[in-house]
């Protein structure tokens, strides 16, 4: 396995970790990328409510994500649960971007969630 797809498995199970220490049903998704290129990288569950989530990481200050949006589109016409970016920016906390709010990049300095907002998402039952 080479080292990039290590990185971005660690950084999958890192935020499952996070999710269900904090009461979620968090698991990383079987194939995606690899089998399936609709399938996100995690899905979390709390409260009858289900979301998606494809992560990425990059060194850059900005994302590439044209294919990405595009199957990630195709996923939530599907699926029709709310879907998000988790991108891990060199140094800095991991930030979340609403699919509905991306063209086809994210640059480091838009607008983000934080974890907290995401995990508030799941307590306005």
């Amino acid at each position: 396995m080479n080292n990039k797809y290590i990185k971005g498995v660690v950084f999958e199970r890192n935020l499952v970790e996070k999710f269900s220490a904090d009461g979620f049903v968090a698991m990383r998704v079987a194939g995606s990328g690899r089998y399936s290129k609709l399938l996100p990288d995690v899905l979390i569950m709390k409260n009858g409510l289900v979301m998606a989530i494809q992560c990425k990481k990059t060194k850059s200050d900005k994302i590439y994500l044209s294919k990405g949006v595009e199957n990630f589109k195709k996923f939530k016409e599907i699926a029709n649960i709310k879907c998000i970016f988790a991108v891990k920016f060199l140094k800095k906390d991991v930030r979340f971007y609403d699919l509905e709010k991306i063209d086809k990049n994210i640059d480091i300095n838009e607008h983000f969630e934080i974890y907290e907002d995401i995990v508030s998402h799941f307590q306005k039952i």
